[in-house]
């Protein structure tokens, strides 16, 4: 799904669940603009979607590839 704010960040904050602790906080801080959020769910079914149902497997933004090249 690509979309953008409020919404967008608004609907992934709803649909996790469980994920690294670490980024899902920095997750609720914001989705940044060219923000890019990974969540899995266990279903193939959109229809059973439900909020907190999904896993964040990455959230990626655009300052954490500026301090990652900077490694």
């Amino acid at each position: 799904m690509v979309g953008h704010n409020p919404g967008l960040h608004d609907a992934a904050r709803r649909l996790i669940a469980s994920g690294d602790v670490e980024t899902r906080e920095r997750l609720n801080e914001g989705l940044p603009t060219a923000g890019l959020v990974v969540i899995d769910f266990t279903g193939k079914d959109w229809r059973k979607l439900h909020p907190q149902g999904g896993r964040l497997e990455r959230f990626v933004s655009p300052r954490s590839l500026a301090e990652a090249d900077r490694v």
